[in-house]
């Protein structure tokens, strides 16, 4: 984890010691079941065709590493606009100090447009996901690097009131922790596969294609499939060899 990352989740858990204070984890557990569900509306229409890219466009009003991005943006009118260019989902940035972002900004969207809308916070605490259900979101992100690993499958494989659970890492169990739990490996490798068909090709996505590639073989680690994982990464130091870094080519 970064010292970066690290600031933020110290400052994300006094702020849910803060949050508490004005309300309990009892009333707003309560508050999210009370918000109307969707269902798995996130991830259906991201997935479904399976011939097109499905977008997701962010409302953000700052970047920690490029600064003031859109600081007087008004959430739900670039959330209409979004939609109306075509996006599938809206995601909202409400971490407060270093994106700008707020709770507000995400009810604003919530309620200004019809498709699923993404939570994005440094998630700490279980009380953030109950919050981001009951303000309307669809779906809440998850950093991997923020949560030791069996929060995170915890986190991922609990459906709170039918809120999806995106994960954001380095890995291949980013693309295989879904809604209910990990979810079958042929999906999985669906997305590994759909990301190299997109991007591999492109000269500047080429190290990150490789590194998807690559982290596959942890699917088939995790399954025990140790046929396909050296099938794997034999194909690996074929298709990619030295392109795809020293360090992957020594371990392949």
């Amino acid at each position: 984890m970064t010292d970066f990352l690290e600031q933020v989740v110290a400052e994300r858990r006094a702020d849910m010691v803060a949050a508490r204070a004005l309300m309990s984890d009892a009333q707003m557990r309560a508050n999210a079941a009370a918000s109307p569900s969707r269902g798995d509306s996130f991830y259906q229409q991201l997935r479904f065709p399976r011939d097109t890219v499905a977008v997701i466009a962010e409302v953000k009003r700052v970047s920690p590493a490029l600064g003031i991005l859109a600081g007087h943006v008004d959430p739900a009118a670039q959330a209409r606009r979004y939609v109306a260019a075509g996006a599938r989902a809206v995601s909202v940035l409400t971490e407060p100090r270093h994106w700008g972002g707020s709770i507000a900004d995400l009810a604003a969207v919530r309620a200004a447009v019809d498709v699923p809308v993404l939570a994005k916070d440094v998630v700490v605490d279980p009380y953030q996901v109950y919050e981001a259900r009951a303000w309307g979101a669809d779906a809440v992100l998850l950093i991997a690097e923020a949560l030791d690993d069996a929060t995170l499958k915890s986190r991922a494989s609990r459906r709170e009131n039918y809120l999806s659970v995106v994960t954001d890492g380095r890995s291949a169990e980013c693309f295989v922790l879904r809604d209910g739990g990990p979810v079958q490996v042929s999906p999985a490798i669906e997305d590994t596969d759909l990301f190299i068909k997109l991007y591999g090709p492109r000269k500047e996505f080429e190290d990150k294609a490789a590194g998807v590639f690559f982290e596959r073989a942890k699917i088939y680690e995790t399954q025990k499939d140790y046929d396909r994982l050296a099938k794997h990464l034999k194909a690996y130091l074929k298709t990619w060899g030295a392109k795809g870094g020293v360090d992957r080519e020594i371990v392949a």
